[in-house]
């Protein structure tokens, strides 16, 4: 109901009348001046009948239709069975936005706002498959914020959970709209990457960790990147979403804004990141051949 509300803007005096007065309308015509959202929906109609939606007492909207004949006056019985059927209506929207407010609270993160474990989870099983019939790739970033503990010792629990509220925040507006951010567990998260390549992800990573350096919560957060892309770092589906952490534990950096994925490390910069950055140069395991970025 918000979303329409949002897409349709504030209702119609008409609809505002019913919702104060509890009472069923008729109307002669809709006005375009007046009542613009209802013309649009029953154009050039006459003898509109508005009735009320309550829910637990908290008008959530109302019904509109178009009643037949020329009389200006409607009989009772359509009356109460307009009403009757209105608080149908009324009970099932209210239903399905508990449902939707459940179903949100299960899949987001209390603290960051972002997706949960249990999200995260699902999302990358159902890219992964798509990955797999399309013929396509799927790239996992985990992202670690650097010496967490040591900032919760310095500045107080109450600044780092503001910080990796911060943090979750910075990964969402830097991704995609169809990219998915969520916390992996204490300070790690997780960034799903629908369609980006191998090659693609080293820029998407940092990126990413470029973002959370941005992020300035009594100091500047630093943070490491592992990378795992689907079929290359992982040809089957089973092993990705089984072990999706496997391919960044193997290859996770030292704290300090380093970046490694399952094949290859990135060296880290030799001064403070955001600063003098100069790429690194990327250090191929199997072969040991070293390249600019």
């Amino acid at each position: 109901m918000s979303d329409l509300a949002a897409v349709l803007g504030p209702p119609d005096p008409l609809v505002r009348n019913v919702l104060k007065r509890h009472d069923t309308l008729l109307a002669r015509e809709l006005d375009p001046n007046t009542n613009p959202q209802l013309e649009r929906l029953l154009p050039d109609a006459s003898r509109v009948v508005v009735q009320p939606l309550f829910a637990d007492g908290i008008g959530i909207g109302a019904v509109v239709m178009e009643h037949p004949g020329k009389s200006l006056r409607i009989e009772r019985r359509i009356v109460t069975m307009l009403g009757q059927f209105s608080s149908h209506v009324a009970l099932a929207l209210r239903n399905a936005g508990l449902l939707e407010q459940v179903q949100h609270l299960a899949e987001t993160d209390p603290l960051t706002g972002v997706a949960n474990r249990r999200l995260f989870e699902y999302t990358l099983s159902r890219e992964l498959h798509r990955a797999d019939r399309n013929d396509d790739c799927v790239t996992l970033v985990m992202v670690d914020v650097d010496h967490f503990k040591s900032f919760n010792d310095t500045y107080g629990h109450q600044a780092g959970d503001h910080a990796l509220h911060a943090v979750a925040q910075a990964l969402v507006e830097i991704c995609r709209e169809f990219d998915t951010v969520a916390r992996y567990g204490g300070e790690e998260f997780a960034v799903i990457l629908p369609g980006c390549s191998t090659k693609q992800s080293w820029a998407a990573a940092e990126r990413l960790r470029e973002a959370v350096w941005k992020v300035n919560v009594q100091t500047h957060i630093t943070a490491s990147a592992g990378i795992s892309t689907f079929p290359n770092n992982a040809r089957t589906r089973r092993r990705s979403s089984g072990a999706p952490m496997k391919p960044f534990t193997r290859a996770k950096p030292p704290a300090g804004t380093a970046l490694r994925n399952h094949d290859a490390e990135v060296r880290p910069p030799r001064r403070r990141w955001g600063r003098t950055y100069a790429p690194p140069s990327i250090t191929c395991r199997p072969c040991g051949e070293t390249r600019p970025r």
